[in-house]
C-alpha cells in the first residue's frame, strides 16, 4: 500500500498521457514507484516518477492541492510528476539543483502552492532560480 491518495498520481498521469507526452504504462510504472517507497520528501512535496524512463523528452507535471494530504509518513500539497527522457544525454543537475531547492525550502513551497496561475508559479521558480531556464 502507498499511503498516497491513487486519485492524485492518475490525475497527473493521465493528463500527461492525454497530452501525448507519455505511454499508458506511466501511470502503473509511477505507482509502482510509489509502492517501493514513498516520494514524499517532507515541506509539503513529493515528486512522483517512473520507475524507468518512459517519454522522449524530461519534463514537469505540476499539481498543487487545496489541501495537504498525507503521502508515505509526510505531508504533501505540491506534487512534482518528473518525468525525463529515454534517451537521455543532457545534462540535468539544473534541474535536479532546482528541485533540491524546492525540497528544501518551505517558504517557497508556500509561494508556489498560494499561485493562482501556472504562470506566477513559473514567475516564482524563474525568479528562484534564474540561472536554469530549461
Amino acid at each position: 500500500k502507498t499511503g498516497v491518495s491513487p486519485e492524485v498520481i492518475t490525475f497527473l498521469t493521465q493528463k500527461v498521457i492525454d497530452m501525448g507526452l507519455a505511454p499508458a504504462e506511466l501511470t502503473p510504472s509511477v505507482m509502482e514507484r510509489e509502492e517501493a517507497a514513498p516520494t514524499s520528501f517532507g515541506h509539503y512535496t513529493a515528486i512522483p516518477h517512473p520507475m524507468t524512463p518512459l517519454t522522449d523528452k524530461t519534463f514537469w507535471a505540476i499539481c498543487t492541492l487545496e489541501k495537504p494530504i498525507i503521502w508515505g509518513e509526510k505531508k504533501v500539497q505540491f506534487v512534482c510528476l518528473l518525468c525525463v527522457e529515454k534517451e537521455n544525454a543532457k545534462d540535468l543537475k539544473g534541474m535536479y539543483r532546482l528541485l533540491g531547492e524546492l525540497v528544501h525550502n518551505v517558504k517557497f513551497i508556500q509561494h508556489l502552492i498560494a499561485c493562482d496561475t501556472f504562470e506566477d508559479m513559473l514567475d516564482i521558480m524563474y525568479k528562484k532560480a534564474p540561472s536554469y531556464k530549461n
